[in-house]
């Protein structure tokens, strides 16, 4: 009967942090992130004494020496600890699982709840699938798009930015967005997207004109961490004059 009765007490302390999994989440490595427990969401009979947390490897292999737990404004209005900042300075392509759970007034200790991390290169690489140069006609009227090809390793989901250049060097299309949305995503962190763009170049010289495509950055939605391209940025396109029928249609 005692030990009934200690069961029932022991039940009755625990908090209500029942244990839940969100969806997995993405940080670029090397980047310190915020996590917090909302208390006016918890339950604890005896007052909330302290809030603590751990990180582990999803595998239960050793912690990386990188993964470090701070907690601001300790001396003030976090000092029981419902905010930790985590330095993720860890493994690239490893899953941590994040653990907290509540300590009551009581010293009963609730169950955990958890969140799951992956580290993300801290710099991609984008680029463009192939260095080759296009020639294409000038704009008759007609609807045309031209497609060209972008390989990437790295954070995701992102967005891609890019500009558009003439042959006077006035930016046509500056910082245009592909967004890395469901259907773009690379499950694997690499793959490959296409930029579609229509055909407005307009060519009405004697001559051919050289415009410019070039890749600008790669922006990570998760963190807004920037990469760089490190390959083939630019292409050049070759547009050729627009051919012109001077006179009219006659009847013979």
């Amino acid at each position: 009967m005692k030990s009934i009765k200690r069961l029932l007490f022991f039940l009755t302390c625990l908090v209500g942090m029942s244990f839940s999994l969100s969806a997995q989440q993405e940080v670029t490595n090397g980047v310190a992130r915020q996590y917090s427990i909302d208390l006016t969401k918890v339950t604890a009979p005896g007052g909330v004494t302290m809030i603590h947390w751990t990180v582990e490897t999803k595998d239960a292999s050793a912690l990386d020496p990188g993964i470090a737990l701070a907690y601001p404004d300790e001396a003030t209005t976090n000092a029981d600890h419902h905010i930790v900042e985590i330095t993720w300075d860890g493994t690239v392509g490893k899953t941590y699982v994040i653990k907290a759970t509540l300590e009551d007034g009581n010293n009963c200790i609730s169950e955990a709840v958890s969140q799951e991390v992956i580290i993300l290169p801290a710099d991609g690489n984008f680029m463009f699938a192939d260095a080759t140069d296009i020639k294409v006609c000038s704009f008759n009227g007609a609807a045309e798009t031209k497609t060209f090809d972008v390989t990437y390793e790295g954070v995701k989901p992102w967005k891609l930015y890019y500009r558009i250049t003439d042959k006077d060097g006035v930016v046509k299309d500056n910082l245009v967005v592909q967004e890395g949305g469901v259907d773009k995503e690379f499950t694997t962190g690499t793959g490959t997207i296409s930029i579609d763009i229509d055909n407005f170049f307009i060519n009405t010289e004697a001559t051919d004109q050289d415009w410019t495509v070039e890749l600008i950055k790669a922006v990570s939605v998760a963190d807004s961490h920037e990469t760089m391209p490190k390959g083939a940025s630019t292409k050049t396109i070759t547009v050729h004059p627009l051919p012109v029928i001077n006179g009219t249609i006659v009847l013979n």
